[in-house]
């Protein structure tokens, strides 16, 4: 039996909500991180205080 932590379902969600951004450049005149993810870099959970790092696939 697995147990899930509070902590895990909130970082599970920030992760999900962070997954339909679309991916830009933070060079970009037009990134706003409300609407993007960084093409690389750190993303920090808010709410936990976790960090992810976003690494660009193709």
């Amino acid at each position: 039996m697995n147990n899930v932590t509070l902590e895990n379902v909130k970082n599970f969600a920030f992760l999900a909500d962070r997954s339909y951004r679309d991916v830009k450049s933070t060079k970009d005149d037009e990134y706003k991180p409300s609407k993007h993810l960084p093409k690389d870099g750190i993303i920090t959970n808010p709410a936990t205080n976790s960090s992810f790092e976003v690494i660009a696939q193709i």
